[in-house]
């Protein structure tokens, strides 16, 4: 077991900020790395998104998906040692230079701290 790296998923909704403390606190708890997503939906019932029933709905709207670059690239800025990893990325919706240019931009900002697995999203 001596290679097994833990982490945690990134909070992909607004208010950004929220997802800056928690990559923070996963740093600061000792975590390997975080975890993004390249999707534009999540399918959360909103019968059940309440907060009565789903804690979290007190504290963001999950209609509110932001890319997953954003708050990969806010990971980046705010911590120094966590991996920063994006599954999942779709190749089937993004343009192949625009996705280069987008890891690129994430490899500077993160000092090469970031990965990305293309693959089917939704």
């Amino acid at each position: 077991m001596r290679n097994v790296k833990y982490g945690m998923p990134a909070v992909h909704y607004p208010p950004v900020e929220q997802n800056a403390q928690t990559l923070r606190m996963y740093e600061a708890a000792g975590l390997d790395f975080a975890l993004f997503w390249d999707n534009l939906i999540v399918g959360f019932p909103q019968s059940i998104w309440t907060p009565d029933i789903t804690p979290a709905a007190a504290h963001y709207n999950v209609d509110n998906l932001l890319d997953g670059f954003i708050p990969m690239a806010q990971g980046a800025m705010v911590t120094e040692n966590l991996e920063l990893v994006m599954m999942a990325l779709d190749p089937f919706r993004r343009a192949p230079n625009v996705v280069t240019q987008q890891i690129l931009g994430i490899d500077h900002l993160s000092k090469g701290r970031a990965s990305f697995h293309f693959g089917a999203g939704e």
